[in-house]
């Protein structure tokens, strides 16, 4: 049987790797910013998004890596070309990969060292899992994007 670990290492793995194709499906790199009525984020900022956020909160906060987070940026930045963002979710998944490498059971069964739950504890098994789910929640939305606002690469 499979450790806790090794199945989220390969779902973010497999995530952050669908995240890279949704990425580079896009026929013009300037679609990466559209928003339009209540579509409020861009898929570019939702790409740094989830990088940002798995490169803090798991590769920093429970493997040690060196980064320093700018969530607000991750969502006001735009025109970020799309092989700096593709170096982002790349770092995210070595981040991710390498912290999940030397996590133990009681690593995980421990609190999370961080506030992420307004108040209330939760263990870091719980937030690895939390995490999992928002990445693919992200992954979907970012599709939805590419789909609804960006013309398919025959219109280019």
């Amino acid at each position: 049987m499979q450790t806790l670990t090794a199945i989220l290492k390969a779902a973010f793995t497999d995530d952050l790797k669908a995240l890279r194709a949704e990425i580079q499906a896009y026929p013009r790199p300037e679609d990466l910013w559209l928003r339009s009525g209540a579509i409020a984020n861009s898929a570019g900022n939702l790409a740094l998004h989830q990088a940002g956020a798995l490169r803090y909160l798991v590769g920093h906060v429970l493997g040690g890596i060196e980064y320093e987070r700018d969530r607000e940026g991750e969502f006001a930045r735009t025109g970020v070309p799309v092989q700096e963002i593709l170096a982002e979710i790349d770092a995210a998944i070595h981040a991710v990969r390498q912290t999940l490498d030397r996590l133990t059971e009681e690593d995980l069964e421990r609190q999370y060292p961080v506030d992420v739950s307004a108040g209330r504890p939760i263990t870091t098994a719980t937030l690895l899992v939390r995490l999992a789910m928002h990445t693919s929640y992200h992954n979907g939305q970012v599709n939805y994007h590419r789909r609804l606002l960006a013309p398919s690469a025959d219109e280019a």
